[in-house]
């Protein structure tokens, strides 16, 4: 081991190794590690259909180290048209649009149309793609649009958004569309300009079958109410007796003839998909909470959404992600979403995972 003593020549020696031994052995591991081919391919041979290739194909025949990655660094729009999070209302269609209809189907079960006049107050609102849809379908309709999000980043990608909407009404020169950083579960920490925003809206309080001309406030929630920590109470309670709104919903609660053995094995797969636990309901829980912050059990309207949801959105995303993985996304990036799929699977076969659509009036 004479050659270790030289100050000079040990750095070249080892690093001369280090690259010949990548360069010997990045074949093979890049066969190992990249799903688009190696042993990963059969798994991933699914993926085939979605990229034009021959259903025939049932293995990637690649011995270079490289899979289907050229498809990223040549995907020029990292803008898609909506960035929805949400489970969707699916039929047979992409993310997105699931993402739409959802959304769609809440405004029809509340009855409100092109010719509605809405104040929406939007709980976890995301990258405001409900006031996007709303100003594209309902542009007549939306006197002021607020979201609330907890997540900064969130914000600011749909202030850039909403920026590029018509921003003031002009019947009060207000921001027409604004969104705010706020933890929507606590009302009372929102800041002043929200809460004032809020307390000033026309349409609290409308009067009883005010007809389809009056003004309206509502307060919109996708996905979202079950998420709120430590429970959606102060707000819903807020909604009700302050701003006299109207709520509409998606949410997911557990059926309330589900065995021992079912709920316990929802709750426990809720809590970890990060599910406050005093927010776990079954649906009877789910509507005595909204009727316990004010709202009259006759004037609450509930649809069950579940065939529409779950089961097609396991098969969207299990597709997705073979798809992202045959382009070269890394399995540590996908795992996370694949573990969410699993939950949401086992979840759905039970039977007793529903996914409710609810309108709530003031």
């Amino acid at each position: 081991m004479g050659w270790m003593k030289s100050s000079v020549s040990a750095p070249f020696l080892m690093g001369t190794l280090v690259s010949w031994l990548f360069l010997t052995l990045h074949p093979f591991f890049a066969h190992w590690s990249n799903p688009a081919i190696g042993p990963w391919a059969r798994r991933r041979a699914a993926a085939a259909e979605f990229d034009g290739i021959p259903q025939v194909v049932t293995e990637f025949v690649l011995n270079d180290g490289y899979g289907l990655e050229q498809r990223i660094i040549n995907t020029e729009n990292f803008y898609p048209e909506t960035m929805w999070v949400n489970h969707g209302s699916w039929k047979n269609d992409s993310y997105s649009q699931a993402g739409n209809h959802l959304f769609q189907r809440l405004l029809q079960l509340a009855e409100i149309t092109p010719y509605s006049k809405i104040n929406i107050l939007e709980a976890g609102a995301g990258c405001a793609d409900a006031a996007l849809y709303l100003h594209k379908h309902y542009p007549q309709a939306v006197a002021t649009y607020t979201g609330i999000n907890i997540n900064t980043l969130q914000n600011e990608f749909a202030l850039g958004r909403l920026n590029g909407l018509p921003l003031v009404n002009t019947a009060d020169s207000k921001p027409r569309y604004a969104s705010y950083v706020a933890d929507a579960a606590h009302p009372s920490t929102w800041p002043t300009s929200l809460q004032e925003r809020m307390v000033s809206q026309p349409g609290k309080h409308p009067p009883p079958g005010g007809g389809e001309d009056a003004e309206r406030t509502w307060v919109l929630a996708i996905d979202s109410l079950y998420l709120l920590d430590p429970s959606p109470t102060e707000l819903l309670k807020f909604a009700n007796q302050d701003l006299g709104a109207s709520l509409m919903a998606s949410d997911i609660v557990i059926a309330d003839d589900a065995s021992w053995f079912q709920s316990r094995l929802l709750r426990m797969l809720l809590l970890l998909m990060e599910v406050p636990p005093t927010n776990v309901w079954t649906q009877r829980e789910y509507l005595t909470l909204i009727q316990e912050s004010g709202y009259s059990k006759e004037r609450i309207v509930v649809f069950d959404d579940t065939e529409n949801c779950f089961a097609p959105y396991v098969v969207y995303f299990k597709k997705h992600l073979d798809r992202l993985e045959a382009m070269g996304y890394a399995w540590d990036f996908t795992f996370v979403y694949r573990m969410g799929t699993f939950m949401i699977d086992l979840a759905s076969k039970t039977g007793k995972l529903k996914h409710l659509l609810v309108v709530a009036r003031a």
